[in-house]
């Protein structure tokens, strides 16, 4: 009985004799036909004659296949031609095409469930184009259920196999593919294990996850909140899904403070360098889960600032945090003394964001307790600014004083008006001293050049020409000073000329018969 023929290459599915398929690698001019307890391939070639059939089992070891001609196949019978219309998706014997899903031949036209092979999937005795939702691709060319595929993993494992079959994108595979591992901690759809600055998981006002099997695990996320948690359980439609010990209460969040209560604050005062703090007390169910309170601050010129600025997966935090002891608990409402902290080294006229943290144990119900306080901003007091920097004084008249200054590094607050102070000095003695007939009277220049100076207020502490080591240069010579000290380079020379005539006389010393003249030193 002939059952299949192809004419280019191929992986359908063929029924198996007495139930159940067969998977065969089909290359063209390959027939199939029932053989002797199974199939029986056999290869078209160009021969005169049959050659004796065997059954896949029966198959000689020097024989690959049983071979025989075209005209000997269904029994001596002309194979059918089918119309050009039916494409490879095959006909019946009288010709009519075949379902889309269909390939090679039918039994009955326009049917998936008549098909001889099938072109895609193979699902419950009928042809399909894809699997439907609830099963699996298998080998290529099969739907199997999800508890098929579990149970060959089963058996593998049973068996102490390598390569057990898997569940990856839709299909059952025999196993893992390259970049992939086998998650076989009670099957687990979505593990998170030791993220140690995991604070959360998404935005789930932009996201949205759906896990239509498996489980969630989460253990030691130390700043991964218990709340984040539950909420992608509620999302995702895993809730109930989860055993006691999948989502561990004690290594999730213990470092966090998972707030679900607003702290305010009662009490600030400012100085110049200081911030007092006080804000209202905050005591959990039980009491002694309250270890105490985390205030984060840092500068803030612009009010936009959040929580979770400057942090990332290593560490990194651009807040500066104070640990805060919970004040002795009173059974007194009134008596009870608020929690605070006092602010130091902070900078004059400054603005600073702060707020306050709970930092609570976790419970043994799945939740957690705290508080948090808004954000806040707080501006230290102005205090003296720092000194004017580059003053220049210059005189361009006999009762006149020009001074101009830059403004102060350190302003400490928003600079009104300068005080200017001088006092009338005595003269200089020298002045009186000095022998104007001998030296002469040098009349000061009346012309009077003010300095440049950039209107970039940016350069106020930098010049151009600013010596590195900050060091004050030295001015310009004189015409006179120049010519002095021309003269008294001209005079030194001199008198070392004279004092190696005078001082150094020559010597002589007769050796070896030869006249040598030594100049040697002499007093």
């Amino acid at each position: 009985m002939l059952i299949a023929e192809v004419c280019s290459p191929k992986k359908i599915l063929f029924p198996k004799i007495g139930g159940g398929s067969w998977t065969v690698f089909l290359t063209p001019a390959t027939e199939i036909r029932e053989g002797l307890g199974g199939l029986l391939l056999s290869v078209t070639e160009a021969i005169e004659s049959p050659r004796a059939l065997y059954s896949p089992g029966d198959l000689p070891r020097h024989v690959t296949a049983a071979v025989m001609p075209w005209e000997w196949v269904a029994l001596g019978t002309p194979r059918t031609v089918c119309p050009a219309a039916c494409k490879s998706q095959g006909c019946t014997s009288d010709g009519q095409c075949c379902h889309s899903e269909c390939l090679g031949d039918c039994t009955e036209p326009n049917n998936p469930e008549k098909c001889v092979a099938c072109r895609n999937f193979y699902l419950e005795g009928k042809c399909v184009d894809t699997c439907p939702p609830g099963y699996y691709r298998f080998e290529g060319w099969r739907c199997v259920t999800f508890s098929f595929c579990q149970e060959l993993h089963n058996k593998c494992k049973n068996a102490r196999e390598s390569g057990c079959h898997v569940i990856h994108n839709n299909e059952c595979v025999h196993e893992c593919p390259s970049g992939y591992i086998m998650n076989s901690s009670k099957n687990y759809s979505f593990y998170a294990l030791d993220n140690q600055n995991l604070r959360q998981l998404w935005d789930w006002s932009k996201h949205n996850l759906t896990i239509a099997r498996g489980k969630l695990f989460f253990h030691y996320n130390p700043k991964l909140c218990l709340s984040e948690i539950h909420k992608m359980e509620e999302i995702s439609g895993t809730k109930g899904r989860q055993e006691r010990n999948d989502i561990a209460l004690k290594t999730n969040g213990d470092q966090a403070s998972c707030e679900n209560e607003l702290l305010k604050f009662s009490s600030i005062r400012t100085s110049h360098d200081k911030i007092l703090l006080k804000w209202e007390p905050y005591w959990p169910p039980d009491f002694r889960d309250l270890l105490g309170f985390m205030l984060f601050y840092k500068e803030a010129p612009y009010q936009n600032v959040t929580e979770f600025d400057g942090q990332d997966a290593c560490g990194s935090n651009s807040w500066t945090v104070v640990d805060v002891d919970p004040p002795p608990r009173s059974n007194e409402p009134k008596a009870q003394a608020q929690p605070g902290w006092l602010l130091r080294g902070l900078k004059p006229w400054t603005q600073y964001a702060v707020f306050v943290k709970t930092l609570v144990t976790f419970s043994d119900e799945r939740r957690t307790y705290g508080a948090k306080s808004e954000i806040i901003y707080v501006q230290t007091n102005a205090t003296v600014p720092s000194v004017p920097l580059d003053p220049i004084s210059v005189s361009n008249s006999s009762s006149q004083i020009i001074l101009k200054w830059k403004p102060p590094s350190e302003p400490n607050g928003n600079i009104t008006h300068y005080l200017v102070y001088w006092q009338q000095q005595a003269e200089d003695s020298e002045l009186y001293e000095l022998d104007y007939c001998l030296k002469g009277l040098k009349l000061p220049s009346r012309t009077w050049s003010p300095p440049f100076e950039s209107e970039d207020p940016q350069k106020y502490n930098q010049s151009e020409n600013e010596d590195v080591s900050g060091e004050c240069c030295s001015c310009p010579k004189t015409d006179s000073q120049i010519q002095k000290e021309l003269e008294e380079s001209a005079f030194r020379k001199t008198f070392e000329n004279y004092l190696h005539n005078e001082v150094f006389v020559p010597r002589y010393k007769i050796s070896n018969n030869i006249s040598q003249v030594v100049r040697g030193r002499e007093r």
